[in-house]
């Protein structure tokens, strides 16, 4: 069960547009019980994900494959072996810079952070201690970034080939964004390795788009999901990582998984909001975090040594049971709210689960509505079931256009459709699984 709803929001600086016409939800091959669902930016390199799902469904041409998640990994190796081709080489060139460009402005902004926090209390900010801070800030992200693992597919050597490619483009970056500020030799080598370790190791830094793809593998029983996260394309090859991988089985018979924004459908199912859970979290560390200072304050005469380790023993004591009691009101919030709308959830049928996919969407969209926020969620909701006899539904689907007025296009479509449905051609495993 798909849904999605229709808003893109298209970004010029500071200033934003909605449009509710966004078509975000494909079938991805057809006569496949597989779909594919795209959140974020509706655009791979200013080259639509629509265009891009279309002309990878006319690729394979209704052949099947074994395994859900193979299908998202076809996807992938098919955009990159044209990525010459729909990506020339300098547009890839800027998709990368803008990438590290947002990392380095990131990190000037937590500098100028610190440096009005330091002010605020009445301290001065040398340009020394500002010089020691811009070290301590661009050697914390190299460090962090260092630890995380290459991209699939993506070996040692590519960084030398990023490196030799790009260096002098990251160096230009580097001295646009920290121009007026005091570099030190290993911090300037330092952002660069930065840029690097942008492009070749999996990171969530940035996201442009989110895809999903969803359905049944020809050789699979139940249905899965693989997501994966695009933020650029670098060598002709895209920068992506797996952000979720599921499967239904005997074990997990329903699973709900919200895309983009997910708040409203995470309060549907917990009963509290994302931001209240944190909040309540945040006092539960913060009441039990003064607790050891308030009691040994409270024991005047107490010798050194003994109330270092009484401080020591209940640090430890209230920070266990801070976690103790975050984790009952976690286990909470699931027994008495998400587990009965998965136990519902998995002996409805397929009618009734498409309703309660388009309201959970709907849930968000109308949130948006009534309070002072943008409406990135909104528009008509695309629904569509997947299952393993009927393959891809539309239950409800938008179109641009009135199919009355276009005789022509439809009578092309079922045209196409009746193609691919002639019997197979001998010797041809693929063709007889249509």
């Amino acid at each position: 069960m798909l849904a999605a709803d229709s808003a893109v929001t298209l970004r010029a600086g500071k200033r934003t547009k909605v449009f509710n016409t966004a078509n975000k939800l494909h079938l991805l091959v057809e006569d496949a019980p597989v779909g594919v669902m795209v959140s974020g930016s509706p655009d791979l390199l200013q080259v639509p994900w629509e265009t891009i799902i279309k002309l990878y469904r006319q690729y394979r041409d209704g052949q099947v494959l074994q395994h859900l998640s193979e299908y998202a990994d076809d996807l992938i190796e098919f955009i990159e072996e044209r990525a010459e081709e729909y990506f020339p080489e300098e547009v890839q060139r800027q998709s990368i810079l803008v990438l590290v460009e947002s990392a380095y402005r990131e990190l000037r902004e937590q500098v100028k952070s610190s440096v009005r926090a330091r002010q605020n209390q009445g301290a001065e900010a040398s340009p020394e201690w500002v010089q020691q801070l811009i070290d301590w800030r661009v050697n914390e992200a190299t460090e962090g970034l260092s630890r995380l693992p290459l991209r699939e597919r993506w070996e040692p050597t590519d960084a030398s080939e990023v490196l030799a490619r790009y260096k002098g483009d990251f160096e230009s970056v580097r001295d646009s964004v920290f121009g007026q500020k005091r570099l030190s030799a290993e911090a300037s080598d330092q952002l660069v390795s930065i840029a690097v370790d942008l492009i070749v190791r999996s990171h969530r830094e940035t996201r442009r788009s989110e895809v999903v793809v969803a359905g049944y593998g020809e050789d699979e029983l139940f249905p899965s999901l693989k997501a994966f996260d695009v933020q650029a394309v670098a060598l002709n090859r895209l920068l992506n990582q797996t952000s979720q991988d599921l499967a239904i089985g005997h074990e997990h018979g329903v699973c709900i998984a919200p895309f983009a924004q997910r708040d409203m459908i995470a309060t549907f199912m917990d009963g509290a909001s994302p931001d209240l859970r944190r909040f309540v979290y945040k006092v539960v560390d913060s009441a039990f975090a003064g607790t050891a200072d308030a009691v040994v304050s409270a024991m005047p005469g107490v010798p050194d040594a003994v109330r270092r380790g009484l401080e020591e023993a209940l640090r430890s004591e209230t920070s266990n049971l801070a976690r103790e009691l975050k984790r009952v009101i976690g286990g909470y919030m699931n027994r008495i709210h998400a587990e009965p709308v998965i136990g519902t959830i998995s002996r409805l049928p397929k009618e009734e689960m498409a309703q309660v996919a388009e309201a959970l969407v709907d849930l968000t969209s109308m949130k948006r509505r009534v309070t002072m926020e943008p409406e990135t969620v909104g528009g008509p909701v695309d629904v569509a079931v997947i299952s393993k006899g009927d393959g891809f539904v539309w239950v409800r689907r938008k179109h641009y256009f009135d199919p009355t007025l276009n005789p022509r296009f439809v009578s092309r479509h079922v045209r196409g459709q009746d193609r691919g449905r002639q019997p197979p051609k001998e010797g041809n495993a693929n063709e007889g699984n249509h």
